[in-house]
């Protein structure tokens, strides 16, 4: 798959936290494709705790080039729209600007028509994805969106029609894909990878782990990500009081105050990393967790740090989440599903033993397996063959 144009429709911005949006639409645009990523547009209206990436927004607007770099495959547009992503009257004005915005964008591409790439299912996107009129729609479900907020709950419509207007559905849960069959045939079961060959390296090229997390205490329980709502910070709380002797540590953006988190002298929220150092805090770990609340809307998610701590040799203690159940009866072994607090704690005191050497062998093998090269080879052979069927007998 090279040499397509292909007009992402994100549900994040560029600079959040590395997730499947960037990683996919990254391997494209190194494979010879022409990306154009629109940042979000947002499922609900803002709120106060959105002012910092509402100025980003504003910054990256006011820089944004009046064209596309010839020397890059991949384009970031950072749309300014009015928040009210259900409003008729605001989702018309905003489709006109953006639509317009778009068109010139790809116009000074040139190439084939587009492949409209949808992340983000709003009634937004889907007047902007017949403003551009692809030559193929896909759908990469990656979040059930109406149970993430109750001012997302009217997305659902938009979804729908979506759904059964895409040419080809991807799903990285088995629930977003069962919930996707019902409105369209051509659905595929695609979990996030891990780019096996870059945590390979950090895991075997004898760089120390970074100096303030080597300065803890040991053993080190760690999570990678966003700490959010998802993170059930009491759950934390807890395992930490109980586990005094652990360090847990958590790197990446935290969304507001955690005060419960806060108080616990032997929790470190380090904040934010690059994307580059991520495998080396893992490297320093002696255990990973995800430690998600057990919602609707976790339940459809398929945590991508799971196979990173795996890459990693790393054994990964998880709340009783469905995907990583999902997960675990295809590898035995593989992670520790906890349905209580006494077991979470239980499982992480037992995981951050010293074990011999086969148990980290075989967490790499796992995530050999679920690599992001043997991810994308068949993604694009997905491509490839709906494209053959709409085109239909030469």
């Amino acid at each position: 798959m090279t040499g397509q144009t292909i007009v992402c429709f994100s549900s994040i911005d560029w600079s959040e936290s590395w997730q499947v949006h960037q990683e996919i639409m990254s391997a494209l645009a190194r494979a010879g494709n022409r990306v154009v990523f629109v940042e979000s547009t947002g499922v609900r209206r803002p709120a106060l705790r959105d002012l910092a990436r509402l100025r980003t927004r504003l910054r990256n607007w006011r820089r944004a080039p009046s064209g596309p770099d010839p020397q890059a495959n991949l384009h970031v547009v950072s749309p300014v729209v009015l928040p009210c992503p259900y409003l008729a009257p605001a989702v018309w004005l905003n489709s006109l600007i953006l639509g317009r915005t778009l068109r010139r964008r790809l116009q000074a591409l040139g190439g084939p028509r587009p492949i409209a790439w949808i992340y983000l299912p709003t009634p937004l996107v889907l007047r902007l994805v017949r403003a551009i009129d692809p030559l193929l729609t896909v759908y990469h479900c990656a979040d059930d969106f109406a149970s993430s907020s109750p001012q997302a709950a009217p997305i659902e419509a938009s979804e729908s029609e979506i759904l059964r207007a895409a040419d080809l559905v991807l799903a990285t849960s088995a629930l977003l894909a069962d919930r996707a069959r019902r409105h369209n045939a051509n659905v595929h079961l695609l979990p996030a990878g891990v780019a096996f060959d870059r945590f390979e390296r950090a895991r075997t090229d004898g760089r120390p782990p970074p100096a303030d997390l080597a300065a803890l205490p040991r053993p080190i329980v760690g999570f990678v990500g966003g700490v959010n709502h998802r993170v059930d910070d009491a759950l934390v709380a807890d395992t930490a009081r109980r586990l005094p002797a652990c360090s847990f540590v958590f790197v990446g953006p935290v969304a507001g105050p955690m005060p419960s988190l806060e108080r616990c002298a032997n929790v470190y929220l380090l904040g934010p990393r690059a994307h580059e150092e991520v495998p080396y805090y893992i490297k320093g770990f002696d255990a990973g967790i995800i430690p998600y609340r057990v919602t609707t809307y976790t339940n459809h998610i398929y945590p991508v740090k799971l196979n990173e701590y795996l890459a990693m040799g790393k054994p990964v203690v998880s709340t009783n989440l469905a995907e990583v159940r999902r997960f675990v009866e295809e590898h035995p072994g593989s992670a520790s599903v906890a349905s209580s607090p006494d077991e979470f704690a239980a499982a992480l005191e037992r995981a951050v033993r010293p074990a011999d050497g086969s148990v980290a062998t075989r967490a790499v093998e796992i995530a050999r397996a679920n690599s992001w090269a043997s991810r994308m080879a068949r993604l694009e052979a997905l491509v490839d063959a709906t494209l053959a069927a709409k085109a239909g007998p030469a």
